[in-house]
């Protein structure tokens, strides 16, 4: 070939060459040729990557050493002239699904995130483990509103400050005020009078609690609560059930800016469990908690206690009450779950050059500037 020095294989040389490098003297130019027949294996694929993404390298070197390793690949770039080059990342470990995680050294540890049955569970409290006091609740913040000279909130705001963080339903729901300091003064004044309503209730946990509980305790499952509620009442209530040792994490009012329906609470959960979200399970008893796990990308099975069931079709499993679900019911929300391979990606093509001479395949051919 004139004004071309020499033709380099730019591959280790334990396998078959896949690319040839040449150089022009004159022009500066360096071309990539990649045969079309070998273009749909792995190493040719990743020296086909590093190839056409390096057209702006300055140097031959360390192209040869890049297309040498077959451990890199840059996003293609653009093929004007005044594009600049991106920058190297490494190429895509094979991932099973979507709880996998390449990082991890041991083996054993990667195959058990392949089964559904790696999961982790957060529940609520109120409704859910034991009775929900929605009415003292109703009773404290009409009592807060009469108190403060504010007009008595609607039904509708409410039903919609039910489950929700009393600084957050004074100041989003109610709009009573946006002063921080009157906000948690108003705040601790309703739990006061909640305080009162409810008395010396006995918490009782509800049928079908002990059952799920020594269930996802025998199959290893992590839980974690997620409420609402001040800590010093979430803390006294699960002690008074005596179910505190089933939990690993508690989150509470205190933990978090936001509650239902933003997922922040259970997403610390996940978080304090070591579970991603999209390998935990919400148990609930409103839309709102069916709307901030579907948020937080988890499944949710939605508990009837204190809505009908035709109001919560949107949770991923409904039922009546909690021994109603088994550790199947709760595998099962994860059959469907995608998965995800590098084999399944779009391979690069490279558009062969006609040859009409009958010669040897033809070649792909990229180039770029020295």
């Amino acid at each position: 070939m004139s004004g071309v020095s020499m033709n380099r294989a730019l591959f280790r040389p334990t396998r078959s060459v896949c690319a040839i490098g040449s150089v022009d003297k004159y022009s500066g130019k360096t071309t990539i040729s990649v045969p079309t027949m070998l273009r749909s294996t792995y190493a040719n694929r990743s020296c086909f990557a590093a190839g056409k993404s390096l057209r702006n390298t300055r140097s031959t070197d360390y192209v040869r050493r890049v297309m040498k390793s077959g451990t890199f690949a840059v996003s293609a770039t653009s093929e004007s002239s005044g594009s600049s080059s991106s920058g190297l990342k490494a190429l895509p470990r094979m991932v099973e699904n979507v709880a996998d995680d390449p990082k991890l050294g041991n083996p054993l540890q990667r195959y058990q995130r392949l089964s559904t049955g790696w999961m982790g569970v957060i529940l609520e409290l109120e409704g859910i483990l034991v009775g929900s006091t929605w009415s003292s609740h109703r009773h404290a913040w009409l009592s807060v509103a009469e108190e403060e000279g504010k007009p008595p909130p609607l039904q509708w705001a409410l039903k919609r400050a039910e489950g929700m963080k009393a600084e957050q339903v004074i100041s989003e729901v109610f709009h009573w005020t946006r002063n921080p300091a009157e906000i948690r003064r108003i705040a601790i004044r309703k739990e006061e009078i909640y305080r009162e309503a409810v008395g010396d209730v006995d918490f009782t946990l509800l049928p079908g609690v002990n059952k799920l509980l020594e269930t996802l305790r025998k199959n290893d499952v992590p839980m974690a609560l997620a409420s609402s509620d001040p800590e010093e009442r979430v803390l006294a209530t699960l002690e008074a059930a005596g179910i505190t040792d089933y939990f690993e994490a508690v989150v509470t009012a205190g933990d978090c800016q936001y509650s239902r329906p933003d997922p922040e609470p259970y997403l610390l959960a996940a978080q304090m469990i070591g579970r991603p979200p999209v390998r935990c399970v919400v148990i609930g008893g409103s839309n709102a908690s069916i709307e901030a796990a579907h948020e937080a990308g988890m499944q949710c099975v939605a508990v009837a206690n204190c809505a009908p069931m035709y109001e919560l079709v949107s949770g991923d499993l409904v039922v009546k009450e909690l021994g109603e679900i088994s550790f199947v019911n709760l595998k099962q929300l994860f059959q469907l779950e995608k998965l995800t391979s590098w084999d399944n990606e779009e391979e690069p093509e490279v558009e062969p050059e006609e040859d009409s001479s009958g010669g040897p395949p033809s070649l792909g051919t990229l180039t770029w500037d020295l």
